[in-house]
């Protein structure tokens, strides 16, 4: 699988990722447990903001199959959102 770091097609340096990913790990832990989101109407929203957040479209259909997998269409902040199918 080629990295997002090395990948010609794009100008994303390593350090920058890791930013992103230590900036998106603080944004979740800061979530409050009592928040609730649609699953569906997120990804709604993440595919209409697509452009704006460089979202490609084989990362929408990444997104789509595992919120697919996720049990539960209510995202809660209490809970972790990982899911292993069986």
């Amino acid at each position: 699988m080629e990295s997002l770091a090395h990948s010609p097609s794009r100008n994303v340096e390593p350090d920058r990722l890791i930013q992103s990913h230590s900036e998106t790990e603080r944004l979740a832990k800061a979530v409050k447990p009592d928040a609730v989101a649609h699953k569906w109407q997120v990804f709604q929203d993440i595919h209409e903001a697509r452009e704006l957040l460089g979202a490609t479209d084989r990362a929408l259909a990444i997104l789509n199959a595992l919120l697919t997998f996720h049990p539960e269409i209510a995202l809660t902040g209490g809970v972790e959102l990982i899911h292993h199918p069986p």
